[in-house]
């Protein structure tokens, strides 16, 4: 699942990300990198 291998790369919790919907729905956008930030 990308969403826990994203936050073992940048040491962020995995309860601190979006639900797995956004986070697709994240994934799918060139800057996901950038929203993921944002929200967090």
């Amino acid at each position: 699942m990308w969403l826990v291998e994203f936050s073992l790369a940048h040491r962020i919790p995995v309860a601190r990300l979006p639900c797995p919907e956004i986070g697709f729905f994240i994934k799918s956008q060139p800057n996901y990198n950038r929203y993921l930030e944002f929200l967090l």
